[in-house]
């Protein structure tokens, strides 16, 4: 009873650190704070945009930031968006709220999960007390020698981001689904006769698909190793049978069904193929080398060594065969897709748990040692997250407190305007727009990541290139490698993955293209009639850092109010 309260506190201590800048920036800017809440994980906006569209009872999550597209087959499953997005609704509350509880909840949650798998699978609540803040709080710091190393020389450099499970949706809320679930794999694996468990782990394993497919992909796989293992009675574990085993995968593709449907109805569509290269996906059947694999597989043996296989020496040697293949399914399909969530969010958390196994079980007969070793753990682990998460705040503080000036214009919006208006603005107000207001945006900012024409992009690049005042004398300062309409029109996410380029990612003839398009069309272009292309009803300009717009000398924008130095225009629909 007293390790369990301890692991209980541990997880309210894991999900505050993980919360902390929220925390820190509502604490310390009292009345200045509107309602923006820093962010400071990879891409939170994305997920926070998707979030907003499930509020907004959009369930598919096709086209979270675009008013078309919105009925097209969507491409990343949306349960966990659904369930965030459902519960802002059902509780009255903004998805912002909602979204920054999450921060506590899903790591609190995550921990006490992780701390049940360990104790199921070793029985030492020692070092089930050490994981989920080793996982959760320095994952990705313990695991990377770079950082280990600036981390002890006290360098600043260690601490550039906040937590990865601060991050909306992915790892928070699907590394919790997963260890559940492997919970409960493992748990009914020693004991298949558990009914519950078999129900229960079946259909959250075929619901992971809606959740995450990369944490769908691992678990199905896990099962799938052990069905082929359960066939050769020299392999199969004590209890399991192939009827067992078979069943259990059998109920679980049962329910994913719905995804497949899905996933056929965006596999033909038109833009899958160019949607595919937006992603990074290329032909390749070059294998891909894991260090942290290989030394897992190292460490699994040597804490077995001399020791009876059991389910636990089983469920890790799957779990470490499965994510080797699923890193190297491109040998196999000669289709290579971006592994490093594999890495990330499951070799890394094994990594670490063996690690500390290992080093317990060295000190096991050194039991002042063995206590001193798991202080040192878990205070460097808490240590590191606090640093990690406050380092990060203060390099955002400023930011962050810049960007409350949005909150009026963005509540005005979501106040005098209809559902799932067009907004057409620019800058970090773009981003934001989607996700704090029912209105879409006209220059998306993720449409690379769904089923959008890719013509679309090109119309961006050129609208926004015209805002910005390009021309044929200045054209050579906008047209650049580093921005973000060139990058994606240009399909420079494909570049990147295929390791043909580190910054700009085009050569002189492909920009070259670009600058003589863009001057062709703006040569004899009707504005008024490009604009009218997609849905458009209101125009923002941000007199503050957006100078170059000017939006009053287009007869077509009317200008209705100015909130904060953000000027909103009604743009004038077709006749």
């Amino acid at each position: 009873m007293y390790r369990n309260g301890a692991a209980l506190i541990i997880a309210v201590c894991v999900g505050l650190v993980t919360a902390l800048p929220q925390i820190i920036q509502r604490v310390e800017t009292g009345e200045r704070y509107q309602g923006v809440a820093v962010r400071g994980t990879d891409t939170e906006e994305y997920y926070l945009i998707r979030i907003r569209e499930a509020y907004d009872g959009h369930w598919r999550v096709a086209s979270p930031d675009l008013y078309e597209y919105k009925q097209a087959p969507f491409v990343q499953p949306s349960i966990p968006e659904i369930v965030m997005g459902g519960a802002a609704r059902l509780l009255g509350l903004n998805i912002i709220d909602v979204v920054v509880a999450a921060k506590f909840l899903f790591p609190f949650l995550l921990s006490l999960v992780l701390y049940a798998l360990v104790c199921a699978m070793t029985g030492q609540t020692l070092l089930a007390l050490l994981i989920p803040p080793a996982i959760v709080m320095a994952g990705q710091t313990l695991v990377s020698p770079t950082m280990v190393l600036r981390l002890l020389r006290l360098q600043a450099g260690a601490f550039t981001a906040m937590v990865d499970y601060a991050r909306p949706v992915n790892p928070q809320f699907s590394s919790f689904v997963f260890f559940l679930w492997l919970w409960l794999w493992y748990t009914w694996a020693r004991n298949p006769l558990g009914h519950l468990r078999f129900v229960a782990g079946a259909a959250l394993l075929g619901l992971m698909v809606y959740v995450y497919p990369y944490a769908w992909m691992l678990g199905i796989g896990i099962v799938g190793l052990t069905f082929l293992a359960s066939l050769f009675p020299r392999f199969r574990q004590q209890g399991m049978s192939p009827v067992r085993a078979g069943i259990y995968a059998g109920v679980s593709l049962f329910f994913t069904i719905p995804y497949w449907i899905n996933f056929y109805r965006a596999f033909t569509h038109p833009v899958y193929e160019a949607l595919q290269r937006r992603y990074g996906f290329y032909a390749s059947r070059e294998p891909i080398w894991s260090d942290l694999l290989f030394f897992d597989l190292l460490f699994l043996l040597v804490l077995y060594w001399r020791r009876k296989k059991d389910e636990t020496f089983c469920l890790l040697l799957s779990f470490i065969a499965v994510i080797a293949l699923l890193t190297n399914q491109q040998v196999i399909t000669g289709l290579r897709f971006y592994p490093g969530h594999w890495h990330w969010y499951y070799t890394t958390p094994l990594t670490i748990f063996l690690l500390i196994w290992g080093m317990l079980a060295l000190l096991r007969h050194l039991r002042w040692l063995r206590s001193a070793v798991a202080a040192i753990i878990i205070m460097g682990s808490f240590t590191i997250g606090i640093a990690k998460q406050t380092t990060a705040f203060a390099r955002l503080r400023a930011s962050a407190e810049g960007e409350q000036r949005f909150a009026a214009p963005l509540q005005w919006l979501e106040t005098h305007t209809q559902k799932d208006t067009v907004v057409m603005a620019n800058g970090i107000f773009n981003e934001l727009l989607p996700a704090y207001t029912h209105a879409n945006a006209y220059f998306s900012r993720w449409g690379e990541f769904y089923l959008v024409p890719h013509e679309r992009f090109r119309d961006r690049m050129f609208a926004r290139l015209y805002l910005d005042g390009a021309d044929e004398e200045n054209i050579d300062q906008f047209v650049t490698g580093d921005r973000k309409d060139v990058y994606e029109y240009l399909f420079g996410r494909y570049r990147l993955r295929k390791g043909e380029c580190e910054g700009g990612c085009f050569d002189v003839a492909e920009l070259r293209r670009v600058k003589e398009e863009y001057l062709a069309w703006r040569a004899d272009v009707d504005f008024e009639a490009f604009l009218k292309r997609y849905r458009l009803d209101y125009a923002i300009w941000d007199t503050q850092t957006n100078a170059s717009w000017q939006l009053d000398q287009y007869p077509f924008f009317e200008f209705v109010t100015e909130v904060n130095g953000i000027r909103v225009y009604k743009f004038h629909s077709p006749s």
